[in-house]
């Protein structure tokens, strides 16, 4: 492997961390508004706001980046 490739998937993965950090913190913070406005009965906890599906897919998405440049570039 080229050390520029390795260099640049390390930057890449850095990125993808602060990301995944800042996704997981949002998409946290939306279920637990979510859920106490269920305990109060102002939503229905059989409907999750797509808008928290859309942060549970980015963090999903994110994580699929981050293992597929885990198996391109493995830890030495």
């Amino acid at each position: 492997m080229h050390t520029n490739d390795v260099a640049q998937a390390q930057l890449f993965e850095a990125i993808l961390l602060v990301e995944m950090a800042e996704a997981n913190y949002l998409a946290d913070s939306a279920e637990q508004r979510w859920l106490k406005r269920c305990e109060r009965g102002f939503d229905d906890g059989h409907r999750v706001p797509e808008a928290l599906v859309r942060l549970r897919g980015r963090v999903a998405e994110i994580q699929k980046l981050l293992d597929a440049l885990a198996a391109r570039f493995p830890q030495q």
